[in-house]
């Protein structure tokens, strides 16, 4: 069964117990970058799901091929062109954001989520559960960065995705529209998660 309990504990167990920015800190760079805008934080997050999920499917069904003295050039070059496919289709339908982004997409050739995803668990996984883990990594990737977004969006701008909020004399936190406010919005919001974690995974040792 492809839904099975094990996969959907590999989908939900990397959104909140083991969220790869949240626990392993990885994937900041894009993080840091695109969460000035919720709109260029939700087109990043599907392009890193996506470059993410089929990265990772390749990988898995490729693997009785790839020798081990090369797998690290075949999941770069794969890698590279998952992702450059995915940015094309990107820039056709969302040419502005994508420019919003700017080289910030490229990155995700560099992201470690996905390199380490792939040497965590596609290469020694059927393609099923390896797809399954793929899109829960995205999946708790893309909460995090576009809930920094919305908190930078809030606190700097007193709006989220266009929707005013606040009136322009009721917010005061104008840092955290500068490249600096990135790191404080995302300390914030880590801080908050790794509380939210905790109680958690302790409520549920108890009620086991």
């Amino acid at each position: 069964m492809i839904v099975s309990n094990k996969n959907k504990k590999l989908l939900t167990s990397n959104i909140f117990e083991n969220n790869p920015v949240v626990c392993s800190l990885l994937g900041l760079c894009s993080s840091l970058a695109v969460t000035n805008s919720l709109k260029s934080s939700v087109l990043m997050s599907i392009m890193v799901t996506f470059s993410l999920i089929f990265s990772c499917l390749f990988i898995s069904l490729m693997k009785p091929f790839i020798e081990k003295s090369n797998r690290l050039i075949v999941q770069i070059l794969s890698i590279s062109t998952i992702v450059i496919l995915v940015i094309k289709i990107a820039e056709t339908y969302f040419p502005e954001t994508c420019r919003e982004i700017g080289p910030y997409s490229g990155l995700i050739i560099t992201n470690c989520i996905i390199m380490g995803r792939i040497e965590a668990f596609a290469l020694r996984s059927h393609f099923i559960p390896a797809v399954f883990d793929a899109a829960g990594s995205g999946a708790g990737y893309s909460l995090v960065i576009c809930s920094v977004a919305i908190l930078r969006e809030f606190l700097s701008q007193g709006k989220v995705a266009g929707v005013i909020l606040l009136s322009e004399k009721e917010y005061l936190f104008e840092i955290f529209s500068r490249p600096s406010g990135a790191f404080f919005g995302l300390v914030l919001f880590l801080a908050l998660s790794n509380i939210i974690r905790k109680a958690y995974i302790s409520n549920r040792e108890v009620y086991r």
